[in-house]
């Protein structure tokens, strides 16, 4: 914060998403009941030679102007990572790709996340993780100022499941002799494989076969599989 006049600046390689969160965070903080602060205010993003995409830096800018400005007392005793986006009214609605951070969060000391309270199950997935699941800014703050503020516990987890495999089987092929060891030798030594012929010459049919010839997934292969999904917005709602 600095004398000047009014507006926010923002360094570190932000993307168009991250620098117009400008008027998001403003908006935001006037919906949710609190003075934006007067005069300048400049934001730095770290490391400043990393390029940053994405709105979930949202909900960490609104917190630290509002802590920058007077508005929240700056706390030092709960340190933790905070990600999520905001609406103009300042909800924090569901982001992608949570499940990554969440891990990295869990590296960090003390390991404790804020994150928006629609990915709750998503974040549950991380052991050893305090959960500080917000749904607004207000809400955010709130936890920001308490003395001692309580984690949310872990939703329930299914369990991996293990039983045999649904999808097409190997054994409903017949002939394609070459075909078929191809695939149980890459199954068998976590090969590449890569299939080459014309048209109709049974590719994608013994491809669509593969999965049924490999082991159910630990704990940690599921993990980094769901954490492809989550990046790629391909996690339902509510999945684990």
């Amino acid at each position: 914060m600095s004398g000047g006049l009014p507006g926010v600046t923002m360094v570190g390689l932000p993307d168009a998403t991250v620098r117009e969160s400008r008027d998001r965070v403003r908006t935001a903080i006037r919906n949710s009941g609190f003075p934006f602060p007067r005069g300048r205010v400049t934001v730095s993003l770290a490391p400043a030679d990393v390029r940053k995409v994405g709105a979930a830096f949202d909900l960490p800018i609104a917190l630290g102007i509002l802590a920058a400005g007077g508005v929240l007392p700056h706390r030092d005793g709960v340190p933790m990572t905070i990600v999520g986006g905001l609406s103009l009214d300042g909800g924090i609605p569901a982001m992608q790709g949570l499940l990554p951070i969440a891990v990295a969060a869990r590296r960090a000391d003390p390991p404790a996340l804020m994150f928006p309270a629609a990915n709750l199950t998503e974040a549950g997935i991380v052991e050893d993780l305090r959960l500080f699941p917000v749904r607004s800014l207000w809400e955010a703050t709130r936890l920001l100022v308490s003395p001692n503020p309580s984690s949310c516990p872990a939703p329930a987890v299914l369990p991996v499941n293990g039983s045999a495999f649904d999808g097409d089987d190997l054994a409903d092929v017949r002939g394609q002799t070459i075909g078929r060891r191809a695939l149980e030798i890459a199954a068998a030594g976590a090969h590449h494989l890569l299939l080459s012929g014309p048209p109709g010459a049974g590719k994608t049919m013994l491809a669509r076969r593969l999965p049924g010839l490999l082991p159910s997934l630990s704990f940690n292969e599921a993990l980094a599989v769901t954490t492809i999904y989550s990046v790629a917005g391909m996690l339902p709602p509510g999945a684990a």
